[in-house]
């Protein structure tokens, strides 16, 4: 928004260990999984 100088967007939303886990981070492991998942469904026949 205009006039907005800081965000709190950035923050990550839990820790694993002493790693911080961003959304992005989660949308890109969600995305990457259900790409295998999808290949592998594909390969053995059950994609359709």
């Amino acid at each position: 928004m205009f006039g907005v100088t800081t965000a709190d967007d950035y923050q990550p939303v839990a820790y694993v260990g002493r790693y911080p886990l961003h959304v992005t981070a989660l949308l890109v492991a969600t995305h990457c999984i259900a790409a295998v998942l999808a290949a592998f469904l594909s390969a053995f026949g059950a994609g359709g």
